[in-house]
């Protein structure tokens, strides 16, 4: 017996299977048949998606614009531009060379909604204090995870 299906890459995600005798067979009658259409649930492209909110500690393609294993993932992963919390971390410290990083090919309004997808990322509570050893009297810089002040 062989079975076929009428698939192909367009998402009308409908399949019909149809089956047939490979070889004869004496005394035997098979009769070849093809099924109702049906919905196939197709989960591949999942493990792609991008998170809304994304988390500080996901991957940077999950951003929007940045797809993962392009240009601009490859660029911020060589500028040790690995997760979301690197980005923003990034964005805080010289976002002028977070922005050279991606480059001319990022137009401004890409880097706009890259932002506005990273910034929409939920912050822990912790906060990280600097003092400069023997100077207690001096006041100490407070930020955030991101090294947001």
């Amino acid at each position: 017996i062989s079975f076929t299906d009428n698939s192909s890459w367009t998402r009308s995600r409908k399949f019909r299977l149809a089956v047939g005798m490979v070889d004869q067979f004496d005394l035997v009658k098979v009769r070849e048949a093809v099924t109702e259409s049906f919905v196939v649930r197709d989960h591949r492209g999942e493990l792609y998606r991008k998170h809304h909110p994304p988390s500080l500690f996901d991957e940077v393609w999950r951003l929007e614009k940045i797809g993962k294993d392009g240009a601009f993932h490859k660029r911020l992963n060589w500028s040790s531009i690995n997760t979301v919390k690197d980005f923003l971390t990034h964005l805080h410290v010289n976002s002028s060379k977070l922005r050279q990083v991606l480059g001319t090919g990022m137009s401004s309004k890409m880097w706009e909604i890259t932002l506005d997808h990273a910034r929409s990322c939920v912050l822990d509570n912790s906060v990280h204090v600097y003092q400069p050893p023997g100077f207690q009297k001096k006041p100490a810089v407070v930020f955030n995870v991101i090294a947001q002040v």
